[in-house]
């Protein structure tokens, strides 16, 4: 039913979170509502509240997508822009550059795995800004 993230074990709080409301009331259960709360539970400010909701827009869950746990939407947005115009996947880029410098502000003592992974993703992403179209 859940498919924690090895690494990433504050943020996987979410997801487990959305898992057992689910499991607690399969027929009652809004997404929206759950990952809401989760984030709510989670947070300790509204700085963590703000940053943990843009995280999970730029992080949607990998069943939005029909996808598997190798999915990453936040790379699979980047190639539809960068397919698209170099420059929209630029500013995708430095948007979740923002949200990334957010987040490690908000989590500065937590949170480590979560932020290097965010930061591979930039890392991947401005090296393929880099490459020839």
């Amino acid at each position: 039913m859940s498919n924690p993230m090895r690494r990433q074990d504050t943020l996987n709080r979410l997801a487990l979170s959305t898992a057992a409301d689910y499991a607690w009331d399969t027929a009652g259960y809004d997404p929206e509502r759950s990952i809401e709360r989760a984030i709510e539970a989670l947070a300790t400010n509204a700085e963590q509240l703000d940053v943990l909701r843009d995280l999970v827009t730029a992080y949607p869950g990998m069943l939005v997508f029909g996808q598997n746990q190798y999915f990453n939407p936040v790379r699979d947005q980047f190639e539809r822009l960068r397919a698209r115009s170099r420059a929209e996947a630029g500013s995708f880029v430095e948007e979740l550059r923002g949200v990334s410098d957010r987040f490690g502000r908000a989590f500065r003592d937590s949170c480590e795995a979560e932020r290097r992974t965010i930061g591979d993703d930039l890392a991947w992403m401005e090296n393929r800004l880099r490459e020839a179209p």
